[in-house]
């Protein structure tokens, strides 16, 4: 790749430097989240039968082991974290990978404002 575009931009730096720090938005949002969490703290966003939870990494990395199961109703699943790379993902008790978000509480509260938050607290 070149970083010659015909544009007058600096290549090596990120164009929206500090953005994830800033409780600011860049866009309106029609449902917005109240409560501890920063509005761009991370959260694994997982869909079981319709039902929607948010896992924030905040609470993850209060994890003492990798893997842990939750239960959504009578589903179980397991909730994968990896603190080195900053990363989860789930999967269902049958070790299938279950579709997941990672995203900006923001983000994901904006779709899925009924949403419930995972904490550590429940364990």
């Amino acid at each position: 790749m070149s970083s010659e575009t015909g544009y007058r931009r600096n290549y090596t730096q990120s164009p929206y430097g500090g953005y994830e720090k800033s409780r600011q938005l860049y866009f309106a949002v029609a449902a917005q989240a109240s409560g501890p969490y920063h509005p761009k703290a991370l959260v694994l966003g997982v869909n079981v039968d319709g039902i929607y939870r948010a896992y924030p990494f905040s609470e993850l990395q209060k994890s003492t082991t990798a893997q842990f199961e939750d239960s959504f109703g009578t589903t179980r699943i397991n909730i994968h974290w990896n603190a080195q790379a900053n990363s989860a993902y789930a999967t269902t008790e049958a070790d299938k990978l279950l579709p997941t978000t990672i995203a900006y509480w923001f983000a994901w509260y904006a779709f899925h404002p009924d949403t419930e938050i995972f904490s550590m607290l429940r364990e």
